[in-house]
């Protein structure tokens, strides 16, 4: 979960005057042109509460002419709409695991046409965020442009050793957070499966570090390991106190028996 720069400097009536006039798109979508526009400036109005949010009624051909936009996203004439979006956006912002591929309608495009080819509700995404998101329901993760993040963690990892393992376990601590901003967390990390996947990559760095770590500790023992831990959580911060690498690692450092040798498993 991260946040990202609003896309201000994306033109969104221009992109939307600019697609009607491309091909028979007129004759269909010219009479919503101003009901689609009005729907922009309720979308930015109603940020913190876009579970009530209502699209525009339109007819199931106008409905067909929107999402025919969208797709000229992809190579066409509104490709540079999709390039400005991903432009600084390399790791999905849903779950900070995968390339951000693609790009995601925070209000499904489906049940707000109105909204397929508005910038302030596409967010990039990996594939696999995408279709989890998918039955997740209207307004129940996220939002990456307007959400701000409470500045403490409430990404918690837990350690167990097994003989042989170092074992992970990812939960939220939402304790002080507003409830409408906690259910929206709570939400987002179930339905995206968070816990499982946060553990799945969790399992790659810590046998990574079970191969690097033996002569660190050899050369100065627990402190050693703590320093070079702590200077790999430092550059995990620049992507927040709540990404899954910078709670692994808190974890990790605070753990004495990791530190003491366990990151070979017991």
């Amino acid at each position: 979960m991260r946040k990202l720069v609003r896309p201000i400097d994306i033109d969104d009536k221009a992109n939307l005057i600019q697609a009607l006039q491309v091909g028979n798109t007129m004759p269909v979508l010219g009479q919503y042109r101003i009901p689609i526009l009005i729907s922009y400036a309720r979308y930015k109005a109603s940020a913190q509460r876009l579970s009530s949010y209502k699209g525009t009624p339109m007819s199931d051909v106008a409905k067909s002419k929107m999402l025919a936009l969208y797709d000229r996203t992809n190579g066409g004439s509104l490709s540079h709409l999709r390039e400005a979006l991903k432009r600084d956006c390399r790791k999905c912002p849903f779950c900070n695991i995968s390339t951000a591929c693609e790009l995601d309608h925070y209000l499904p495009k489906d049940g707000f046409p109105c909204l397929a080819i508005f910038s302030w509700n596409l967010i990039p995404s990996c594939p696999e965020c995408n279709k989890l998101k998918e039955g997740g329901g209207q307004a129940k993760f996220i939002h990456s442009y307007f959400d701000e993040f409470p500045e403490t963690p409430f990404l918690i990892v837990e350690i167990a050793f097994e003989p042989g393992l170092v074992l992970t376990r990812f939960r939220l601590d939402l304790g002080g957070t507003p409830a409408s901003l906690a259910h929206r967390i709570e939400s987002h990390f179930n339905v995206l499966d968070l816990a499982k996947r946060y553990a799945l990559e969790a399992q790659e760095r810590l046998s990574a570090f079970r191969l690097s770590l033996p002569e660190t500790h050899a050369s100065g023992g627990p402190e050693a390991v703590r320093a070079d831990l702590r200077k790999k959580r430092t550059e995990a911060t620049l992507y927040g106190v709540n990404y899954w690498e910078t709670a692994l690692l808190t974890a990790l450092i605070a753990s004495k028996t990791y530190c003491n040798g366990g990151f070979l498993g017991i």
